[in-house]
């Protein structure tokens, strides 16, 4: 069985004994699998940006991700055996799995399957928690880069190599070039800034401070160590996360419990005639509000005017102003958050044709933003449906499309020499004018 070997250059976030390991030519098919009643994305092998067949690429994996984000369910799981990969693509995939699932309303697990080292721990850190076993393997957080220099080589077999470029640094890279001081100190500056936006992406979403992350100098925590370090957030089996996964009460249920009884209070404040309760009356008619302009608020072309928006906009900003009030003796500023986000991607939900560029630029923005840019977003065309054209007879066809096309003499001179009739005898013709002898008789049957 042929076999390749990863050996990518440049720029890379890969655990460095990757390039000692050997990968099967054929890779399974990589899809959305099924772990109980959670979908599954299996991250394995050696990443690179864009689809190319061998390895599994970011591009793939974010195609996958929202597949499995469209399923039923509040939980995606994240099963990761990966030493790392190609930085360029990395940290922007983990940036929008998080947004993904966060409009989506769903929580990711990481669970890492062997490794999650380097650009795959990165994509592990979209998760809301990671999970290893005891001998799983994380770290690896940094970036790495090579360059080769053959001049020696070149010279022991008599080779000399001249560059004529358009800049001193134009051959920076280039094997048969001696490595210069000044090419190793770019290099060097170039690792160290992406270096250091790696240990930012995961000290936001590990709650650990990027000078911790720093100083582990892209060692490999097994099992435990992690966990202690703050890679991840507990020791278990895939079995044994499965079964605590299942145990849990549904986030969905769990935001859905919260935002009914942020509405029940709301619904109290709202008896009543004092400004309170006018307050309470708008906040709900702001959550119930589907986004979409009324039909008087349309201006002749049927687009709602910039007065009308501009009313609209400040109506809903009174409205979640009045709800905040209404809530704030009745819920946290935690469940105010999640009734936020629950508001939010029952909006976002109203637009699915928004494409992923479109979600990540608007993921930040505050709910009364939020619904005027998206507003402001056309929704494209319905498709217009043509009936297909009904189908039509030949001369000669019945209704059901096989009556003879022939008449009826010329068919019958047919089916005899066709063998389809038989000649019982020669018999004679008469016409007013003409009689003709030896006229063959046809009988209905098969010859034979």
């Amino acid at each position: 069985m042929k076999t390749t070997r990863f050996e990518k250059t440049g720029l890379l976030a890969v655990n460095p004994q990757a390039f000692l390991e050997l990968f099967m030519e054929e890779p399974p098919k990589r899809d959305v699998r099924q772990a109980g009643s959670f979908p599954v994305i299996e991250i394995m092998g050696p990443l690179v940006h864009h689809a190319c067949g061998m390895f599994d690429s970011y591009d793939e994996i974010h195609d996958r991700f929202a597949k499995a984000c469209a399923a039923p369910g509040d939980v995606v799981i994240l099963k990761v055996d990966s030493p790392g990969g190609e930085v360029h693509g990395c940290f922007d995939t983990a940036r929008e799995l998080r947004a993904i699932a966060a409009a989506a309303g769903k929580r990711i697990v990481a669970y890492v399957d062997g490794q999650a080292c380097s650009a795959a721990y990165a994509l592990a850190c979209a998760a809301d928690e990671i999970v290893v076993p005891p001998t799983g393997i994380t770290g690896s957080i940094g970036v790495i880069d090579s360059r080769i220099d053959v001049t020696a080589q070149d010279a022991a077999f008599g080779l000399k190599f001249t560059f004529i470029t358009s800049g001193e640094r134009k051959a920076d890279g280039n094997p048969h070039t001696a490595v210069s001081d000044a090419e190793l100190a770019s290099r060097q500056s170039a690792v160290d800034a992406i270096a250091g936006i790696f240990f930012e992406l995961v000290a936001e979403r590990r709650g650990v401070a990027a000078e911790a992350i720093e100083s582990l100098q892209a060692r490999c925590l097994i099992g435990a160590e992690s966990v202690k370090a703050g890679l991840a957030n507990r020791v278990q089996s895939f079995d044994e996360m499965l079964a605590a996964l299942a145990a849990r009460p549904s986030t969905e249920d769990t935001q859905m419990s919260k935002y009914s009884e942020a509405r029940a209070a709301l619904e109290e404040a709202a008896k009543g005639d004092d400004e309170e309760a006018k307050r309470a009356k708008r906040a709900l008619a702001a959550m119930d509000d589907d986004g979409e302009p009324d039909g008087d608020e349309k201006n002749a072309e049927g687009e709602e005017s910039d007065d009308d928006k501009k009313k609209k906009d400040e109506e809903a900003a009174r409205a979640a102003a009045a709800a905040s009030s209404a809530l704030s003796a009745q819920a946290p500023t935690q469940d105010l958050t999640e009734i936020q986000e629950e508001l939010r991607a029952s909006f976002l939900a109203t637009r699915p044709d928004l494409t992923k560029d479109q979600l990540a630029a608007v993921a930040g923005l505050p709910l009364k933003q939020l619904r005027a840019v998206v507003n402001a977003i056309p929704k494209p065309a319905k498709p217009v449906h043509t009936p297909a054209p009904a189908p039509t007879r030949a001369d000669g066809q019945d209704g059901n499309g096989e009556g003879p096309r022939l008449p009826a003499d010329a068919k019958a001179a047919l089916d005899v020499r066709m063998g389809l009739k038989a000649v019982a005898s020669i018999g004679v013709e008469k016409t007013p004018h003409k009689l003709t002898l030896g006229v063959p008789v046809v009988v209905a049957g098969k010859v034979g």
